[in-house]
């Protein structure tokens, strides 16, 4: 590998480390190319010689968030230990909302993006959520055993919807949203309540 690839690829990882800090403390909305350039110790050309965009910065951490979120519920089905895909299903569940409430202002990134076409998605981005996924379909394909591949799909889709809207909701403290100190209880009662009719 050649220095200036190395430089590239360097000052990239920094950049996106300095803008993930950036948004975990203040949100998106705090990422500008001179702040970070400075932060950087470049110019703030070298900054668009790496990134085409401020907001490529920001799929760039939102990727890094898509990773750590994969990681943190499997970790968390993993250390509850249980056999039932249902009750895997429901940590699943619990352990998305305790991430996003842990995580609030990057997690919340993940869903500011410019809303386009699918096939006008960054590939990247649609193979991370896609594994995000994976380990709803996996537990969905083992409760309802009998479904076909996009029966399975759409259930999945359909159960991440409903938790995904109670956490959204209550991460933002909408007006009609459950109180925080009540979530993990209603995203369980939700759950068993879906599960209960299959």
């Amino acid at each position: 590998m050649d220095s200036t690839h190395t430089r590239h690829s360097e000052l990239r990882n920094k950049i996106v480390d300095l803008a993930e800090n950036s948004i975990a403390q203040n949100g998106s909305d705090s990422i500008n190319a001179r702040a970070l350039a400075k932060d950087a110790g470049c110019a703030v050309g070298a900054i668009y010689n790496v990134f085409s965009d401020l907001q490529s910065i920001i799929e760039a951490v939102n990727l890094r968030t898509f990773d750590r979120m994969y990681k943190f519920v499997v970790t968390e089905i993993q250390k509850a230990q249980k056999t039932d895909p249902k009750d895997n299903l429901i940590m699943a569940g619990c352990a998305y909302l305790k991430f996003a409430l842990e995580n609030e202002r990057l997690w919340m990134t993940i869903f500011e993006i410019e809303m386009v076409p699918v096939d006008e998605f960054p590939k990247t981005y649609l193979e991370k959520s896609s594994i995000l996924f994976s380990i709803i379909e996996e537990l969905v394909a083992q409760i309802y055993p009998a479904e076909d591949f996009v029966e399975i799909r759409c259930i999945t889709r359909t159960i991440f919807s409903a938790v995904h809207g109670v956490v959204y909701l209550g991460v933002e403290r909408r007006i009609i949203s459950v109180p925080q100190e009540n979530l993990e209880g209603m995203i369980i009662w939700l759950m068993r309540e879906i599960l209960n009719k299959s």
